[in-house]
C-alpha cells in the first residue's frame, strides 16, 4: 500500500494479526478484491469503500506537513499549481469511481464527509479542463481544511483535467516538432489515491494509468473484483504507477550504485535475478519492476525467453502486492473483516439441460447446416495449403470456419436460453 520504509501499515499488517512482525521490503501497491452479492447492488460496494476510507490515517492528522506549498506571488492561473514536485506534503485524496456508481457513491460519502467532500465535476463540453473555483483552495498551505478534503472524481475527468499534451502549432515552421510529453498540473498535491475498478489502469494504451502516475502519490489503493491479468501486457499499467516509489525504495548506496552500473540496461539483466545466490527478498529484484525492462521483455518474439524471465516479475509482485482480507481500524490492532460488510447471501448452482425434443432439434440444425459449412470451410483451407510452393510450410491464414463456429455457439446458447427462465423459476434460492 505504501513505499515509505517507515510507513505505519505494511503487507504483514494486512495478512497477519501479529502487528510486531514486518516484512523486509514495504508494499508498493495493495489490491483489495471485491466480492459483490448482486450486480445491481452497487451501494453495497460503495458502502464498503466508504468504510475503508474511514480507516486511512491521513484524515485524522492535524499536522501541517500534509499541506501543499504553492507559489503565492503569482496572481494568475498558475498560482494554484503546486510549486513543489514532491508528494511528501500531499493532503487531499481523490476517489476515482466508474461513472455507473458515481452518484450512489457520492451519496454514501456525504454521510460522514458532509463538509469535507468535493465532487470534481466532469469537464465541460467545449474541452476546457480548468479547475473549478471550489477546488482551488486545496492548494493553500495555510488552509487547515485542505488536509482533510476528499476529492471524488471519475477516471475520465481526472485524465482530462490533469493531463496536458503539448502540440505543434499549425503554421509554426520555425519550431521543430517535439515528442509529446504528458504533464500533470496536480503533481504532488495528493497524499493518497483510491481507485475503484482498479483493473482499469492495467490497459497501458489508455490515459488512465498515465494520469494516476503523474500525480506522484505515495499511497495507492487498487480496489478491484478482477485482479487476474488478461494478458502479460496488463502488468505495465500498475508498474508505471508504482515504479518511481519502488526505485526510491532501493536505498542506493555506493556498493549498490556500483552493481547497477554493471547492468546492460535491458531485459537480459533479469538473468542475474535467477542466480541461486539472489534471494526473492533481495533489493536486486527491484529492477524487475522497471517498466522499460518489462516492456522490452514482453515485446520479444521468443516465448521461451518470456516464460523464463517472467518469473522474476511474478516473485516481485507476490512480495509487493497484498490481496487484503481485512483492514486496520485503530491503533490497537483490531481489524474490521471485509466479509462483515457484505450482505448475507447463498450461492446455488443450477444445471441447465436440454429436453429430448430440444436435443433432437439442436442435432438436426447442427448436422444439417453447421457441420456442413464447417467441413466445407476446412476443405477450402486445405486446398489452399496444397497449392503452396512449400506444402509443408505453415499456412498463415486461418481456416474459413469462423462463421460456422459462431453459428454453432449461437445455436447452443439460444437453445439453452429457451430453458433458462423456466429452470430458475423452479429453482429454490
Amino acid at each position: 500500500m505504501t513505499s515509505d520504509p517507515n510507513a505505519k501499515y505494511t503487507a504483514e499488517d494486512f495478512s497477519n494479526t501479529n502487528r510486531q512482525r514486518r516484512p523486509r521490503w514495504p508494499v508498493y501497491g495493495a489490491n483489495l478484491q471485491r466480492h459483490v452479492t448482486h450486480q445491481t447492488n452497487q451501494m453495497n460496494w460503495a458502502e464498503a469503500t466508504r468504510r475503508q476510507l474511514l480507516q486511512l490515517p491521513v484524515l485524522d492528522t492535524e499536522s501541517k506537513d500534509y499541506y501543499t506549498q504553492y507559489n503565492a506571488n503569482d496572481d494568475n492561473e498558475r498560482a494554484w499549481v503546486p510549486q513543489s514536485q514532491s508528494n511528501a506534503n500531499g493532503s487531499t485524496m481523490p476517489i476515482m469511481e466508474p461513472d455507473s456508481v458515481y452518484t450512489c457513491t457520492e451519496e454514501a460519502y456525504q454521510t460522514d464527509y458532509n463538509e469535507a467532500l468535493l465532487r470534481d465535476n466532469d469537464y465541460s463540453d467545449d474541452g476546457s479542463v480548468e479547475s473549478p473555483q471550489v477546488l482551488r483552495y486545496i492548494f493553500d498551505a495555510n488552509n487547515k481544511t485542505a488536509a482533510k478534503m476528499v476529492i471524488l472524481t471519475s477516471y475520465d475527468t481526472l485524465s482530462a483535467r490533469t493531463l496536458q499534451k503539448p502540440r505543434h502549432q499549425p503554421g509554426d515552421k520555425d519550431r521543430l516538432i517535439q515528442p509529446s510529453e504528458w504533464k500533470s498540473k496536480w503533481k504532488g498535491v495528493f497524499h493518497t489515491v483510491i481507485l475503484d475498478d482498479g483493473h482499469k489502469v492495467c490497459n497501458s494504451l489508455t490515459q488512465i494509468h498515465v494520469a494516476v502516475a503523474r500525480l506522484c502519490v505515495k499511497h495507492h489503493w487498487f480496489l478491484t473484483g478482477t485482479p487476474v491479468q488478461n494478458q502479460s501486457l496488463d502488468i505495465l499499467g500498475p508498474l508505471n504507477i508504482l515504479w518511481p516509489e519502488i526505485r526510491k525504495g532501493a536505498h542506493l548506496t555506493k556498493e549498490r550504485i556500483r552493481w547497477l552500473g554493471t547492468l546492460k540496461g535491458t531485459y537480459q539483466d533479469f538473468d542475474l535475478l535467477l542466480e541461486p545466490d539472489v534471494l526473492p527478498t533481495s533489493w536486486k529484484c527491484l529492477i524487475a519492476a522497471d517498466p522499460y525492462h518489462v516492456r522490452q521483455l514482453l515485446n520479444r518474439g521468443n516465448r521461451k525467453t518470456i516464460n523464463r524471465l517472467y518469473r522474476c516479475m511474478e516473485q516481485l509482485l507476490v512480495l509487493r502486492q497484498s490481496t487484503a482480507t481485512s483492514i486496520p481500524t485503530d491503533s490497537n490492532g483490531s481489524h474490521l473483516q471485509l466479509k462483515s460488510l457484505m450482505l448475507p447471501h447463498e450461492i446455488t448452482t443450477a444445471l441447465l439441460r436440454m429436453t429430448s425434443s430440444e436435443a433432437a432439434e439442436y442435432q438436426f440444425f447442427h448436422q444439417g447446416f453447421i457441420k456442413r459449412d464447417y467441413e466445407e470451410g476446412l476443405e477450402i483451407w486445405l486446398k489452399e495449403k496444397e497449392h503452396q510452393v512449400d506444402p509443408t510450410a505453415d499456412l498463415k491464414s486461418f481456416p474459413c470456419i469462423t462463421g460456422p463456429m459462431c453459428s454453432m455457439t449461437i445455436n447452443a446458447v439460444s437453445t439453452l436460453l429457451s430453458r433458462f427462465h423456466q429452470t430458475f423459476t423452479h429453482t429454490k434460492v
